[in-house]
């Protein structure tokens, strides 16, 4: 088909074959380039390429379109590591090369501040990388779906219900790949597992750098026997180290067979994560991350620390020695129960936990000089942030993996009179459009 002319009045349909030229890589999962006066996002493009694609949406302000060919490729284009980048939807940028990804990811950063959150400069450092930009994630969760067309297992592509079937992916750690490919394979292509195979929802896997031990959780539709299973798994991986079936949130897992919890090292601290609990995802970024946390907070000994959103602790006991009293919010059951078991093991005597809502749980805490706010990644919105607020705090540290939410809820704080000192962005997550961010906010 030959590309459509980019000076007819309105120059796209869907279907239509156009070239371009792609000038940006903005957040998300598409560069961007032009065609006449229309914006056209191309996922799988990098900026500076010339390529061919097919135009799947057309809005009135942009198009979406699905790369056909590269015509003259970036100079920021490398060859992917996986055969399934473009397809999986567990990495967008594989073939951008780092010092692109680098520049973008701040770029969103800046550009967030400055668009959404009104900041007119925003004091943005330059991006912390990645201690390993490959095989660097700790967890991974694979969707299983059984169909006409048999069971896959794996990631659903991107912006589609389509699963894409994985054995190994370059993002994650060894024994983590290990773990789950030995776990697909059974799965699928063992009799004995026939029927657990079709009430199994996902499988995920998780692992820790510091110790070696490596946890399968398994998310089923039905009651079902995993001994047979977990029995077949140790066969074949030695240093599994506990498989456990999903259970309801205020009871917890059931473990199978070993352990249900492993053990994460972060600047000399441990913490011992069930599988169900959420933990940074990449060991290598995760001390960065704390430092950055710990000279933002800048405690001297004597203040209040609130945690909000605190998971299992991260933050609250990488700190509390430093602070005088801390309390941690958190509404997840397997985090609250670890946090407190960590609390135990870390003697941690000035921690408080607080379950519930940060809306509800901040009405029980007196005040605080200072908050870390590391909210999901919708953000805190309005409800969070005034919870926060009321507690009259001097620096309100936010953690934050999308810069959009970060740009809306500074949007209210600056409302409440706080300043926005900095931000520094950090790279945990190679290889994909996402960029963590820790900004300090000033009254």
């Amino acid at each position: 088909m030959e590309p459509v002319n980019a000076h007819e009045p309105f120059p796209v349909s869907v279907g239509d074959v156009i070239e371009l030229d792609v000038h940006d890589q903005p957040y998300g999962d598409a560069a961007l380039g032009r065609f006449s006066r229309l914006a056209v996002f191309v996922p799988g493009a990098v900026a500076g390429d010339r390529v061919l694609a097919r135009v799947t949406e057309v809005h009135t302000r942009y198009a979406r379109a699905d790369l056909i060919s590269v015509v003259t490729s970036s100079p920021d284009r490398v060859p992917a590591e996986c055969p399934l980048a473009g397809r999986c939807g567990g990495c967008q940028w594989q073939t951008t090369a780092m010092a692109r990804q680098h520049a973008a990811k701040h770029g969103a950063v800046v550009e967030a501040l400055r668009r959404v959150g009104k900041w007119e400069e925003p004091p943005v450092r330059d991006i912390l990388p990645s201690g390993e930009p490959w095989r660097y994630r700790n967890k991974a969760r694979y969707a299983v779906v059984t169909g006409a067309a048999g069971t896959g297992i794996g990631y659903f592509g991107t912006r589609t219900h389509d699963l894409v079937s994985i054995s190994r992916c370059p993002l994650n750690m060894e024994r983590l790949d290990a773990l789950l490919d030995a776990a697909h394979d059974l799965l699928i292509n063992n009799p004995r597992f026939d029927d657990l195979r079709a009430t199994t929802n996902s499988l995920t896997g998780r692992t820790s750098a510091a110790t070696g031990e490596t946890l399968l959780r398994v998310a089923a539709r039905a009651a079902s026997d995993w001994v047979a299973f977990a029995e077949a798994l140790r066969q074949r991986i030695p240093f599994v180290s506990g498989v456990v079936v999903a259970g309801h949130p205020r009871r917890g897992d059931r473990v199978v067979w070993g352990s249900g919890s492993l053990t994460e090292c972060v600047r000399g601290n441990e913490y011992r994560v069930s599988a169900a609990s959420f933990f940074q995802v990449n060991p290598f970024a995760a001390g960065d991350l704390v430092d950055a946390v710990a000279e933002a907070a800048g405690l001297q000994g004597s203040e209040i620390l609130l945690d909000a959103y605190g998971g299992v602790g991260l933050f609250s006991f990488a700190l509390c020695r430093d602070a005088a009293r801390v309390f941690l919010i958190e509404s997840d059951a397997s985090a609250l129960r670890d946090a407190r078991a960590i609390a135990d093991a870390f003697r941690a005597q000035n921690v408080t936990i607080v379950d519930g809502s940060v809306e509800r749980a901040a009405r029980r805490i007196p005040k605080a000089d200072t908050i870390i706010c590391d909210p999901p990644r919708e953000g805190a919105g309005p409800g969070g942030i005034r919870a926060l607020v009321s507690l009259k705090p001097r620096k309100l540290v936010y953690v934050a993996c999308d810069p959009a939410s970060l740009a809306r809820d500074s949007n209210i704080l600056r409302a409440e009179g706080f300043r926005l000192a900095w931000a520094q962005p950090l790279d945990m997550f190679p290889h994909t459009y996402h960029v963590e961010t820790v900004a300090l906010f000033e009254r």
